[in-house]
């Protein structure tokens, strides 16, 4: 039988530390990339009507 891996395993904090590593990392590129191929966010001024009369 294999033993569980604790929190106090250094080799399970690791790979803990990676993924949390990765997954920053791919939701801050994910908005990025997103945004690179439709640029235009839904809050821009393109096609809304104007405050100003």
């Amino acid at each position: 039988m294999t033993a569980q891996p604790t929190p106090e395993d250094p080799a399970w904090a690791a790979k803990r530390r990676r993924a949390g590593i990765v997954a920053l990392l791919t939701g801050a590129a994910m908005p990025l990339a997103f945004f690179s191929f439709f640029p235009a966010s839904p809050t821009s001024s393109t096609g809304a009507p104007s405050s100003s009369p």
